[in-house]
This record gives C-alpha cells, structure tokens and sequence, in this order.
C-alpha cells in the first residue's frame, strides 16, 4: 500500500506536536524517538513524489576512471 498526502499530514502533525504515536495505513504505530518518526516522514515524501511523477528514481551512475598515459 502506498502512502497518501493525509499519511504524510499525520506524521507531520505527531512531529510538530511532539507525539510519538501516529496512525497511518490504517494502523496504530508507536516510534522510539523523534528521529525515527522524521525518517518515516522522509521516506514518505519521497514516495509521495515518485508516485505523483514529481520525482524520479534516482539510477546508480557508473564514472570510468581515467589514468594518464593509458591511451584515453
């Protein structure tokens, strides 16, 4: 299931408030800490994104190194 925009309010809303507890997806979940609960709001956005075409998918990118005196 994918997370929605009212997902995303909800944890906002527990971060700005303090509250470690929040409901999304239909459920009831109780974090650690702070920085647990940013980083589902992170991962959140960056799913949101995706999925609304704002973002692509970031691809792994190969360089070749170059060395002097080896032709290139």
């Amino acid at each position: 299931m994918a997370f929605t925009r009212e997902d995303l309010a909800g944890v906002e809303a527990a971060i700005s408030s303090g509250t470690l507890s929040v409901q999304y997806e239909g459920r009831r979940v109780q974090f650690q800490s702070l920085e647990d609960l940013m980083k589902l709001r992170a991962r959140m956005r960056a799913e949101i994104e995706v999925a609304e075409g704002l973002q692509r998918r970031r691809r792994p990118r190969f360089f070749r190194a170059y060395q002097a005196g080896n032709g290139y």
